[in-house]
């Protein structure tokens, strides 16, 4: 499997972030306003990989809730 080096040094800026939590509410994900509202300060300075980490930890908890 690659190595995929950019994940660890690239950062996340969160201009987009709020964007896409709205999205992905729209389609069931349980955001709260003040969550989408404090995104791009809770992932600015971290890494692709952090994201990515993040992500995987919570694959199959956020729609659990409504089935």
């Amino acid at each position: 499997m690659p190595a995929f080096p950019w994940l660890a040094t690239n950062t996340l800026d969160g201009d987009r972030t709020a964007t896409k939590m709205r999205a992905l509410r729209s389609v069931g994900v349980p955001y709260d306003d003040t969550q989408i509202a404090g995104a791009k300060e809770a992932v600015a300075g971290k890494t692709e990989m952090d994201a990515m980490v993040a992500y995987l930890q919570q694959l199959g908890t956020a729609l659990k809730a409504s089935r």
